[in-house]
């Protein structure tokens, strides 16, 4: 909900209204509870929400350091969904600052995440939406225990975006 409500709010010519923030201020306050009783399960959903709250209120060195560390909480925890999320949403924060080269990184990241996890709509839909960085995003898979098997399937057969995954085969 939070990330919906700061996504319409950067659509705004001015900073959005403190009554439009008020819903993403109280789910931040629960997600802080949540964080404090299991941080390896919502510590990096503060983060990113946080940081996109940062980025809405133009606390831009904020952002930068919470998308990091919403990442490699995700990563750390194995929230690989979460992982490709927090990159695409760094991603498009850095080419909204005019920084493609460091945009990039991150969209390969996110790519990479999303075609791991099996996201194989995602990925075509990120190749649409960012054709000017896609070129060169590499395909290949994070190498995490948890995800071998897929990184194995997907480097060991040729799928493509269109097809569907046979799930027997798997």
């Amino acid at each position: 909900h939070s990330l919906a409500r700061l996504a319409q709010a950067r659509q705004f010519e001015s900073l959005p209204t403190a009554e439009y923030m008020e819903p993403v201020q109280q789910n931040q306050i629960q997600l802080q509870r949540w964080a404090s009783q299991a941080p390896m399960n919502y510590q990096h959903k503060y983060d990113l929400v946080a940081a996109e709250l940062a980025r809405c209120q133009g606390r831009i060195t904020e952002a930068m350091k919470l998308y990091e560390q919403a990442i490699d909480g995700a990563n750390a925890e194995g929230y690989l969904q979460e992982v490709a999320l927090a990159n695409e949403l760094a991603a498009d924060f850095y080419i909204a600052l005019g920084h493609d080269k460091i945009a990039h990184l991150f969209l390969a990241e996110a790519h990479s995440a999303y075609l791991t996890w099996g996201a194989l709509a995602k990925v075509k839909d990120l190749q649409q939406h960012y054709p000017h960085l896609g070129a060169g995003v590499s395909s290949r898979a994070p190498h995490h225990a948890l995800h071998s098997m897929v990184a194995t399937v997907t480097t060991a057969t040729t799928l493509s975006v269109d097809s569907p995954l046979d799930f027997t085969t798997v």
